[in-house]
């Protein structure tokens, strides 16, 4: 599933261990920047998003889980930094 959302920004949908991510990009063939949120969700990279990507650079910004449109439930154990990091090293994977 794709959906144009504003300008260059496109929102696709990948499985990290078998649960929706929802991820924001800007296509490009420059290097990949992948930008993670703190609370709520990956939306607050968009007003800079279409600035990277005219930049050269391939912005990523992904909804952790439990967060935003991603799947998984948000819990003490899964939003602990060591689980998240671990989750962030599967999506990259």
């Amino acid at each position: 599933m794709s959906e144009i959302i504003d300008s260059a920004v496109l929102r696709t949908e990948v499985q990290v261990d078998g649960e929706p991510a929802s991820v924001l990009t800007v296509e490009g063939d420059g290097p990949a920047v992948l930008l993670l949120h703190g609370t709520y969700w990956s939306r607050v990279w968009l007003p800079v998003m279409d600035r990277l990507g005219a930049a050269g650079l391939r912005p990523i910004a992904v909804d952790l889980p439990g967060l935003g449109r991603s799947g998984e439930e948000l819990s003490l154990e899964t939003g602990a930094v060591p689980a998240l990091a671990d989750w962030v090293a599967r999506f990259t994977a």
